[in-house]
């Protein structure tokens, strides 16, 4: 947290021991809340600062050119091989997973290899899409193709419900079929299972990823006991509670990108920023008369109309609602923004 933000708001930010120290869950949670919003008021004085005020279009903000795009290129490199080392890992994970669900027969390994498999294609979507979006045509598509995105995931969510119920309705034929239920675990595949299982977790938790560790973990737990034990019917339950339990995140991740589809506005944090970065940007602007924000996509659309002083000639105004406009799209997914005075 830089120094003038954090002398300016010393007395409302809760630190990290102070957290600890909070014995009520909702308490620990408002002020935890409260931390993440300074934070989005502390990005907004960075961008502000870089900006060096009023008019943007006029005073430019002191960069050095042959430096900065090589920072950001260095970063973009890293956040490209630890994508490129994320997406080889999930492949190898699912050949491992694959040979395991054809060695043992078992339906709850096969749930967590198709899980893998649909993971590995939903970012083969996403990274198309990303593409496609990137290919701006401003006459075919005057506010971007930003909805693409959500849109495929919508689609790709529901192969996915799909392709689990299917499972479901084997494990279920399974329960009913004891003598089809036969679950084999030899010694090289209970070697391979313990290979995959540590590669899953080191991989998960890099990813911060806690969840998948449980569920995949759960995945190769419930045919090694019906493998070693007479509950051949374990398998098939497992299958049915993962499979279950994958389907409850999908439809999550559904519901989230259909909402934003559907223009949902803004959080109220969300807005909270955009409000303060408003009225920090600039003493002219007196008040925000209305200010909508709402997703188009994964982008947040923001209206807002702005107050100045009766006296602020035709010129001042404009450059000011632009210069307004640009520095909003300077936060994150805020594109495009539009600001009357």
């Amino acid at each position: 947290m830089s120094d003038q933000f954090f002398k300016r708001f010393l007395d409302k930010y809760t630190s990290t021991e102070d957290l600890k120290r909070i014995k009520g869950k909702h308490v620990r949670r408002f002020y935890q809340g409260q931390n993440e919003q300074l934070e989005r008021f502390e990005e907004v004085d960075d961008i502000l600062s870089d900006t060096k005020g009023l008019p943007r279009l006029i005073q430019l903000p002191e960069t050095n050119l042959e430096t900065t795009p090589l920072i950001n290129s260095n970063r973009n490199k890293q956040v490209s091989w630890a994508i490129n080392i994320s997406f080889l890992a999930n492949i190898c994970l699912f050949v491992m997973k694959v040979y395991m669900t054809l060695s043992s027969g078992s339906l709850a390994i096969l749930v967590s290899a198709l899980d893998s498999f649909l993971d590995i294609m939903a970012g083969t979507v996403i990274f198309c899409t990303s593409i496609i979006i990137r290919r701006k045509n401003f006459y075919k598509y005057p506010i971007g193709k930003s909805r693409m995105e959500p849109l495929s995931i919508v689609v790709f969510a529901a192969v996915t419900a799909t392709s689990l119920f299917q499972v479901i309705i084997e494990s279920f034929k399974n329960l009913l079929s004891p003598d089809d239920s036969d679950i084999s675990m030899s010694i090289s595949t209970g070697i391979f299972l313990g290979i995959v299982i540590v590669n899953m977790t080191v991989q998960t938790l890099a990813q911060d990823h806690g969840n998948d560790v449980v569920f995949n973990t759960l995945a190769f737990i419930f045919p090694l006991i019906a493998g070693v034990t007479s509950w051949w019917w374990i398998d098939s339950v497992g299958a049915i509670i993962l499979a279950i339990l994958f389907i409850y995140n999908w439809i999550g991740v559904c519901l989230e990108n259909i909402i934003r589809l559907t223009g949902h506005t803004a959080s109220t944090q969300e807005i909270q920023q955009l409000v303060y970065m408003i009225l920090r940007y600039n003493p002219c602007i007196l008040e925000v008369e209305t200010l909508r924000a709402y997703y188009v996509g994964e982008n947040i659309h923001v209206e807002a109309h702005i107050v100045l002083p009766p006296g602020t000639s035709l010129k001042e105004s404009h450059d000011i609602g632009e210069d307004l406009q640009i520095t909003l799209e300077q936060l994150p997914n805020v594109r495009p923004s539009i600001c009357p005075c």
